[in-house]
């Protein structure tokens, strides 16, 4: 007997995020660790040449970026991190400048989030700090679902590189920016499905249909 396991779901791939000063894209989906706790996965990349470098003890130009991820539940926080980014030094005749690019975890347990992204370049003269805000809303253990959707900009074999990008054997890129171009043909994406052994029982197979359509 063929088991179907139905699961509607309406999935919002985020847009990159983009300011001004800082030329930084940002993207973000739900996920599942081994351990099956629910974290929400962001990805950041910010334009090098956008940020702002000063001399570092080596004497040569860096740049520094803060970064503050906050899950708050009517007011009250409930989760956060706060880091710092620092790029490759340069040195002063150096004119070509690299891009930073972060992937962040941060555990969440079941509830309704506002996730706010508070991003400052700690050289700019103004301190001035760029911010998105979003909710999010966690389910853990309520049957059949799926994760949030990660477009994929390459993969490859995973060489331990960045253990953050593992997923299996596989070292995936994210694509952050999420418009699909019309001559595109093929469209490469990550999504887990959760809590399905209920249903299909442990160590059971199967495959996963899905459709694209547009939003008008």
């Amino acid at each position: 007997m063929v088991k179907k396991l139905w699961i509607v779901a309406l999935f919002f791939i985020p847009l990159g995020q983009v300011w001004a000063g800082i030329n930084a894209s940002l993207g973000y989906e739900l996920f599942m660790s081994g351990a099956g706790e629910r974290y929400l996965e962001s990805w950041l990349l910010l334009e090098g040449k956008s940020l702002e470098y000063v001399k570092n003890e080596e004497g040569k130009f860096q740049a520094t970026i803060q970064v503050l991820v906050l899950a708050t539940q009517n007011g009250e926080i409930k989760a956060y991190d706060k880091y710092v980014l620092e790029s490759q030094s340069y040195n002063e005749t150096e004119q070509e400048l690299g891009d930073l690019f972060d992937v962040h975890r941060l555990p969440l347990n079941q509830g309704t989030y506002q996730i706010e992204w508070i991003i400052q370049d700690l050289n700019a003269k103004d301190s001035s700090k760029i911010q998105h805000i979003d909710s999010l809303w966690v389910t853990q253990g309520e049957g059949p679902s799926l994760s949030g959707i990660m477009l994929i900009e390459s993969l490859q074999p995973f060489a331990g590189n960045n253990p953050r990008l593992k997923r299996g054997d596989l070292e995936l890129m994210p694509r952050i920016q999420s418009y699909v171009f019309p001559e595109e043909e093929v469209l490469k994406f990550y999504v887990e499905a959760w809590d399905t052994e209920q249903f299909l029982g442990a160590n059971t197979g199967f495959a996963l249909r899905g459709q694209i359509k547009h939003s008008d």
